[in-house]
C-alpha cells in the first residue's frame, strides 16, 4: 500500500484517508513480513477479473436468447392450463407483441401478484420459484385476459429468464 501511495503522491495525487479506506475493502490486502511490522500488498487481480467481464459482457450483448429455439432445448408447450402448440396459435391468429414498460404498467394497474404468486407456488415441486415459459405466459393470461389475451408474451418473457 505505501509503494502505490507513493507512486500517487509522486504524480501529484493525494488520497484522503477515506479513500485508502476504500481501496483496501476493494482490492484485499496481503500482509508480507511478519504480523506487526508488515508491509500491505494491495491484492489488484480484481482489475484483471474485471477485464474479463467486460469481454464476457460484450459476447453475452452479441446472444439474442429471445429468439433462440434450440431443438435439443427442452419445452414444455402445455403450459400451466395444458394447451397444445396447436390451440395457441389457433387461438392468437394476430397476436401483438408487448414492451416490458406495458406489461409492467399493466400490472401496477390491477397488482395481482399476490395470486400469480400463489400459483406458482401452487405448480412449483421444487419450491425454488421456477416455472417455464409456456406456463408463466398462460398465468399472466389467466388474471389479465382483457390486456394479454391476444398477446405474445414468450419473446418478452424469454428476454428475462434465468434457464
Amino acid at each position: 500500500m505505501e509503494s502505490f501511495l507513493k507512486v500517487t503522491k509522486d504524480y501529484g495525487v493525494t488520497l484522503k484517508q477515506s479513500f485508502q479506506h476504500e481501496l483496501l475493502e476493494a482490492f484485499p490486502v496481503k500482509v508480507s513480513g511478519d504480523e506487526d511490522g508488515g508491509t500491505q500488498r494491495l491484492n489488484i487481480a480484481r482489475i484483471y477479473d474485471q477485464k474479463y467481464n467486460i469481454i464476457l459482457d460484450k459476447m453475452y450483448n452479441k446472444v439474442d436468447v429471445a429468439d433462440f429455439e434450440g431443438t435439443d432445448e427442452p419445452q414444455d408447450i402445455c403450459g400451466y392450463l395444458g394447451k397444445t402448440q396447436y390451440y395457441r396459435t389457433a387461438t392468437t391468429k394476430n397476436p401483438s407483441s408487448i414492451t416490458a414498460k406495458d406489461l409492467i404498467q399493466t400490472i401496477f394497474e390491477n397488482n395481482k401478484m399476490i395470486e400469480i404468486m400463489r400459483t406458482i407456488l401452487e405448480i412449483d415441486k421444487e419450491r425454488n420459484g421456477y416455472v417455464t415459459h409456456s406456463e408463466l405466459d398462460d398465468i399472466l393470461k389467466l388474471y389479465y385476459p382483457a390486456k394479454l389475451e391476444h398477446v405474445d408474451l414468450l419473446p418478452l418473457i424469454k428476454k428475462f429468464s434465468s434457464i
